[in-house]
């Protein structure tokens, strides 16, 4: 595929249905898939368990990751509430979902191509081996300041880098009117739209917005004019920075 080929791509959450995920007890979860990369099969999506809906003791071949937006996420070590960042390792035994008293949305990521096995209860070995839940809460992190390659200023938390694949997962925040040159990455990513407005080449992004961009694609983002940016960071491996010509001048090279 060329760079020109390898283009932006986005979704708006209300364009989307939701598609159930059957559970073994015949009730389900419920997604409004964004993004599965061909290659990778990294996949993002938003999800909704309704309440008191759980997926029971399960495992999967993948890691896997959910960024709480509203209500709480009840899973066998804890209560999470939203701006709260769980993963699971790869091979991880769990069972999570909504409480009782309300529904749960999330923005969920994989390391791979999805799939659910089902399971009878716990497994203590897996514990032992330390493929148990890691989780963050961004409500308690500072934002630290970074700086992009042509000095530019905008915001992060950091909540992962994962050791098997390189992915990486953050939180950050543009400014108002911050934008990135033209450039491309040796990795694919994309962001979640949390809060105020992403701006790309392409158009505006508000809330509940997915942008994905494949590797090798040539973009420029950042935030509108007039209002920060606030976004889920998901690259599936450790992000670089290539500057790029202009798309527009690629006919006249």
């Amino acid at each position: 595929m060329s760079r020109r080929e390898k283009q932006e791509f986005s979704a708006e959450r209300e364009g989307i249905g939701w598609i159930a995920t059957p559970t073994v007890h015949n009730d389900s979860d419920y997604g409004k898939y964004f993004y599965t990369d061909p290659e990778t099969g990294v996949l993002l999506k938003e999800n909704l368990y309704p309440r008191g809906m759980k997926t029971p003791w399960h495992r999967h071949t993948h890691a896997h990751g959910m960024y709480v937006l509203e209500g709480k996420i009840q899973t066998n070590k804890g209560l999470y509430g939203p701006g709260t960042f769980i993963w699971w390792p790869a091979g991880s035994v769990a069972e999570h979902g909504a409480t009782a008293a309300e529904d749960a949305r999330m923005f969920f990521m994989t390391t791979g191509t999805f799939d659910l096995h089902f399971l009878d209860g716990p497994d203590p070995a897996k514990d032992e081996a330390g493929l148990v839940e890691y989780v963050v809460d961004t409500n308690q992190m500072e934002w630290k300041e970074k700086q992009d390659v042509e000095g530019n200023v905008y915001y992060e938390k950091v909540l992962l880098s994962d050791e098997k694949t390189g992915m990486q997962i953050a939180v950050r925040r543009f400014p108002a009117g911050y934008e990135t040159g033209w450039h491309s990455h040796n990795a694919s990513s994309g962001y979640y739209v949390l809060g105020g407005m992403m701006k790309s080449d392409k158009g505006f992004y508000g809330p509940a917005s997915f942008v994905w961009y494949p590797e090798g694609a040539v973009a420029r983002h950042g935030a509108a004019k007039y209002t920060d940016a606030e976004v889920v960071f998901v690259s599936d491996k450790p992000e670089d920075f290539v500057p790029a010509y202009d798309p527009s001048n690629w006919d006249r090279a």
